[in-house]
Order: C-alpha cells, then structure tokens, then sequence
C-alpha cells in the first residue's frame, strides 16, 4: 500500500497556518450557557498546515508558504512548525493577529470557529522556492491560483476547491490545475463539467474520482472507529499528494489517502494520530 518511490519530492503546500484550541465539553454539562471543560488542548493546526505535517509524516519534504501575526501565537506557531520538520522559510510575518481555531467537541458533535486575523493575506513572495518543488498544493488561498497558473504551473498544481470558492476567474484558472480535491458541499455547489481529473471526498461514504463531471470510479472508505475527524480530509490530501509526487498512478494514491486519512481519526486533534509511513504499511496486518 502506497508510494514505492524513493521519498526524495519536495511540495509547497500554500494556506493558512493557525493556533488550534480543543474543547472536549464535558458530557455531564448544564443546560444554560455554562459549560464543563472536560479536556482542552492547544496544537499546530489550519488546513494548510495540517496537511504539510501530514506529508512529512510520510517522509516527503514539504514547504509552508503562509502569514503568520507578529503576535506571540506567531511566535509559537513557528517553534512548532520546527518542531514537526516542516520547512518556514516562505512564511511571511505581518502586523497583527495570528490564526486563531477553536474547536468544541460536544455530544458527538464538531463545531470550529476561524479568527483568520492577518491569515486572509497570504501570497506568494518568492516563486524562486516556488519553482523548485515537485508538487504545489492550495488550501484556503483562491487568491494564488490565478497567478499560478498565468505563470504556468498548473501541470504541477493541485487545488483543495471549497463550496465557497465561487469566483469566476478562479473556478476558470482552476481547470487548468492538474487535481482538484474538493468535498460533499463542494460537489453540490459547484459547476465542474470542465474540469479534468476531480477527487471527491464523503467521508464514511467513501471517494469519487470525476473527469469532466462524469463518475469514473468510486473507492470505499477506510472503516475505523474514528474518535475525531478534525482535519481528516487535510490528511486525505497530504496523503494524496505525497503518494502522486513519488510517481503513483492516481487511483492508487487515493486508496492510500483514504487509509491515512481514517487512521487519523483516532486520537482528538487534527495532527495527533496523524500516521507514518510505517503505522500505514502495518494497519490491517
């Protein structure tokens, strides 16, 4: 199961990089506006980020291009990129807020809260890095994509398309793409007749694989006893995006990202039960 190829790719993965706070509310809570805490948690987090950690944790080297504030979250947000071995050097630092999530766990239920703060200003400063790397991903950042694939990238340019992500001039630029990976709602809500390949995500109910709005295959998902699924889909992307840049075909790549994604569902946290190549290999032995 998954990439063969020797791990020597590097991918950019530009979006936002954030603060994430978990509350497990306590399930012996009151009924007014007063919650029990049973657990917190602070953690490295963001869509972006989530996906970065995802892809080194499979041994691919991975390139964060972002903004962070000049705030004392920046600060820490930088320790703990370190920390986790994914390269910074294409994060910029501006006056103001860093990404702030909140994510309250209760009763089965997932609620997150983004304060984006200086995270709405991401571009691209130095595409010297950019023009380096095997493999770019976009999450949360329409506003490169154009400017991507004006300076033709596009064959080596996969794109997380949201619901949200009505913009004419993007959806346009976006076909040029070589992937696309969006979800449920994005399905729903988008128009994607003209694009090429396009891999959907639907949690428990598995993966679709569409070219130019037709079905072409369907892949079950990974059944586990998930315990989160916070930041799942940034794992199915790392895990996509990995196994594409070390030379797997694409059917496969998405078997392996729909495993990663399920294993990464078992601990609370977006990065916390995020597998290695070797808990991959082994799960199901």
């Amino acid at each position: 199961m998954g990439p063969s190829a020797c791990h020597s790719a590097v991918i950019a993965v530009i979006g936002d990089v954030a603060l994430d706070y978990t509350i497990e509310v306590h399930p012996g809570s009151g009924a007014d506006e007063k919650k029990k805490v049973a657990r917190s948690s602070r953690a490295l987090g963001g869509t972006a980020a989530n996906t970065a950690a995802q892809i080194v944790k499979l041994g691919t080297r991975a390139e964060l291009v972002s903004v962070i504030g000049d705030d004392d979250t920046g600060e820490w947000l930088r320790r703990q990129l370190k920390s986790v071995g994914i390269g910074s050097k294409s994060i910029a630092t501006r006056a103001g807020s860093s990404t702030f999530v909140t994510i309250v766990l209760e009763d089965f239920a997932r609620n997150v809260y983004v304060d984006l703060g200086v995270g709405e200003e991401i571009h691209i400063e130095n595409y010297e890095a950019i023009a380096a790397v095997d493999l770019i991903y976009v999450s949360y950042a329409p506003q490169v994509i154009r400017d991507l694939v004006r300076r033709g990238y596009g064959p080596r340019l996969v794109v997380g398309l949201e619901h949200w992500m009505t913009d004419a001039d993007v959806l346009e630029a976006s076909k040029q793409a070589r992937l696309i990976i969006t979800n449920s709602a994005g399905l729903n809500t988008l128009d994607l007749d003209g694009f090429g390949d396009v891999v959907v995500t639907h949690g428990a109910a598995g993966v679709e694989l569409r070219q130019h709005g037709r079905l072409v295959e369907s892949i079950p998902a990974v059944l586990v006893d998930a315990v989160d699924a916070t930041g799942a889909g940034d794992s199915f992307a790392g895990a996509l995006c990995h196994s594409i840049a070390n030379g797997d075909e694409l059917v496969e790549s998405i078997r392996f990202a729909a495993a990663v994604a399920a294993l990464s569902t078992l601990a609370v946290g977006a990065q916390e039960a995020q597998p290695t190549m070797g808990q991959v290999k082994s799960f199901g032995q």
